[in-house]
């Protein structure tokens, strides 16, 4: 595949080359017609004359004017020149409509892709070149992102129905048995109510900081922070919940200074410890440190982990390894902790912990700033 100015260039050359021929060819053809047909009309001493190498006498010239004049020369030449350009023209056009035959498909794909065709795709065909064979992939590529964004948002449409049915459908039918007195209306009938009004709006604010991010807009308030404080002021608020032996918390929190924004690296911690809490089945253990370069939150659980296959879908939205295996996720909290880190331009992996288990890592950029207050190392503390 080479570039366009060396097609051109062998499209201009070969056209140049096949009129110069047919010009050359045209005069050579020319040329015995019309000196076949003098000699037939000659007498044979004038003949002999012109086969021989001695100058034309005068009557000779004579007959060759007569048989020939110099507009019909002019014309003839003429003829045969627009004859050769007309063969390098037709050499030219075939090749650039060669040339262009791809762009003709990308015109096509372009008018399907407009009409709401996502699956159209342009083909390069033959040979081609490096400008337009680029240009095309380019288009098909874009062509493919947008199929699967808008598979993406049909399928988080559905999705986002049937995660919002399920508590509506409790609520209304509870509402409706407790206006029909067949379910009492005591506080823990509204309790549960309220548990099924928390989780529709957490499903609501996890859509609109991901609808936010997906525009551009999620904005932070950044100022110096210690991921280690962070943590420790998070665990300490939930430390009334964390009571039973199979959901305490190990902690090996050191400094990790980061200029980041409070609430959001806490609600992303806050989702690490519901994901562990409703598939972990064990302790969960929540690690800071920091380099001087990085600063990182690792959070790990005692569950049975992903799979390979599982682990490449783990931040997908809505998607969930086992459904039927503990707790009413929505499927959305590794998302928000994905599109909390790149809003803080900092990653979150997954991997399978030594031992069993999964660990969730966000790594951010460290700071340096002597106004974070530190906390002491402690390791393997329990909550």
């Amino acid at each position: 595949m080479r570039p366009l100015s060396v097609h051109l260039l062998r499209i201009g050359g070969l056209a140049a080359l096949v009129a110069v021929m047919t010009i050359l060819g045209l005069f050579s053809l020319a040329d015995l017609v019309i000196w076949g047909r003098f000699e037939q009309t000659l007498p044979p001493n004038l003949a002999a004359e012109l086969a021989s190498d001695e100058p034309m006498s005068e009557e000779l010239v004579d007959l060759l004017n007569a048989h020939i004049s110099e507009r019909q020369f002019a014309l003839l030449t003429a003829a045969i020149a627009l004859g050769g350009l007309l063969a390098g023209a037709g050499v030219a056009f075939a090749g650039g409509r060669r040339l262009l035959r791809p762009l003709v498909s990308l015109s096509q794909a372009a008018r399907d892709l407009s009409r709401g065709d996502l699956s159209a795709r342009a083909e390069t065909g033959g040979r081609t070149t490096e400008e337009v064979a680029r240009f095309i992939r380019d288009f098909n590529t874009m062509a493919a992102v947008a199929e699967r964004s808008d598979r993406e948002r049909r399928e988080s449409a559905a999705a986002v129905a049937h995660e919002l049915r399920t508590p509506l459908t409790v609520l209304s039918g509870r509402l409706h048995g407790m206006l029909d007195g067949v379910f009492p209306s005591g506080e823990a009938e509204l309790r549960s109510l309220l548990g099924q009004v928390d989780l529709l709006t957490r499903i609501v604010e996890d859509l609109r900081l991901l609808t936010l991010f997906d525009a551009g807009r999620l904005t932070l308030d950044l100022a110096p922070i210690d991921l280690a404080r962070i943590a420790r002021d998070h665990l300490e608020a939930a430390l009334p919940v964390l009571v039973e032996p199979e959901r305490s918390v190990e902690i090996a929190l050191e400094s990790a200074p980061i200029n980041g924004d409070a609430l959001r690296v806490t609600q992303a911690l806050q989702a690490l410890l519901s994901n562990a809490a409703r598939h972990g089945g064990g302790p969960t253990r929540i690690e800071t440190g920091s380099d001087g370069d990085a600063s990182w939150l690792r959070v790990m659980d005692s569950g049975p982990g992903l799979t390979e296959m599982q682990s490449c879908r783990a931040f997908d939205r809505f998607w969930q390894a086992d459904s039927s295996r503990g707790g009413a996720g929505s499927g959305l909290g590794l998302s928000v902790v994905r599109a909390i880190a790149k809003a803080h331009g900092a990653q979150i992996t997954y991997a399978n912990r030594s031992g069993g288990g999964a660990l969730f890592e966000l790594h951010f950029k460290a700071a340096r700033n002597d106004a974070l207050s530190t906390l002491s190392p402690r390791n393997a503390d329990t909550a």
